[in-house]
């Protein structure tokens, strides 16, 4: 019988964590819970994930030895899910909310497609002002773009179909273990964002599936304030998108920045102006910066291709 783990990475969002399992039925389709916290200085974060895993006999917390990023995180806590013996993974974001029958229509599907990769649809915002936030996923390596379909419709718009996409979200990304361990897993060095999309570019070179289950419904929290989002957003999507584009989709920084990716780099850099309420300066320059070290990073790896693509900041 398949084992199915939920693998979350956790950085300073125990307290939402909490909520997030509260909304997991108590379900032998869930054999183990797997947290893995990569926030180092926290006592409080450490003891609430004990205090989770004490109330929850599913969950395990590992602590990662260096806060490696999103990708390290989700792939130590796939290598654990294995451990314990499961052959399936749910990789959750803390902030999301399972709607009822979602994990037994993602399970259904996954069994009819067991090399595929699928995500349920997610929404966001609360009713009555409740949105979609995804609802299939379309990527154009050639303008390294990735987009989220459905994005901002109303909730209604949503249907039960199950239907292939390009790009799925790593918001809650389930797939066998083998299927994961094909694609060699996230990749870790991009430290933040751009994961899935890499991910998504390797599955399709690879033939593998992705799927959206329509009649699978998430709540995710942060896609309520897609508004107002953090300066290292725009560092990071800037630089991760030229190294993505540039080592997987074999797409040149000339392409990029002044062929057909030249209005998706615009668009970027004027984002924080044009949609954020808050520290829209300082996010724009974050996003000139991320643009700036996704050039060097690049012209690096392509001296080198082994060399680092220059971690956290």
């Amino acid at each position: 019988m398949s084992q199915l783990a939920i693998v979350i990475v956790n950085y300073r969002s125990a307290d939402i964590l909490r909520g997030c399992l509260t909304t997991v039925p108590p379900t032998s389709e869930v054999a183990r819970i797997v947290v893995v916290n990569n926030d180092l200085d926290s006592e409080h974060e450490r003891t609430q994930l004990a205090d989770i895993a004490r109330d929850d006999g599913r969950v395990s917390v590992l602590q990662s030895p260096c806060n490696a990023g999103f990708g390290a995180g989700v792939n130590r806590g796939v290598h654990e899910a294995q451990r314990l013996g499961c052959d399936s993974v749910w990789i959750l974001n803390p902030d999301v909310e399972v709607r009822e029958g979602c994990l037994t229509h993602l399970l259904k599907v996954l069994e009819q497609h067991p090399d595929a990769l699928v995500s349920p649809a997610i929404t966001s915002g609360r009713p009555p002002d409740e949105q979609v936030w995804f609802s299939g996923g379309r990527l154009d390596a050639r303008r390294g773009r990735a987009e989220h379909l459905g994005y901002r419709e109303r909730t209604e718009t949503l249907d039960e179909v199950t239907r292939p996409a390009s790009f799925l979200t790593g918001t809650a990304l389930m797939t066998r273990v083998d299927t994961f361990q094909r694609l060699g897993g996230f990749r870790e060095d991009l430290f933040l964002y751009w994961e899935d999309v890499d991910l998504s570019m390797r599955a399709a070179q690879l033939g593998i599936p992705m799927l959206v289950v329509g009649g699978a419904r998430l709540w995710h929290e942060q896609g309520g304030s897609v508004d107002d989002r953090s300066d290292k957003f725009f560092f990071y999507v800037q630089r991760n998108r030229l190294v993505v584009s540039w080592s997987t989709a074999h797409r040149g920084l000339v392409a990029m920045l002044i062929g057909p990716g030249l209005l998706e780099t615009a668009r970027l850099l004027g984002r924080p102006l044009l949609r954020e309420r808050r520290y829209r300066l300082k996010k724009c320059k974050r996003s000139v910066q991320g643009l700036l070290a996704g050039i060097v990073a690049v012209r690096r790896l392509q001296r080198d291709p082994g060399a680092s693509v220059g971690g956290p900041v």
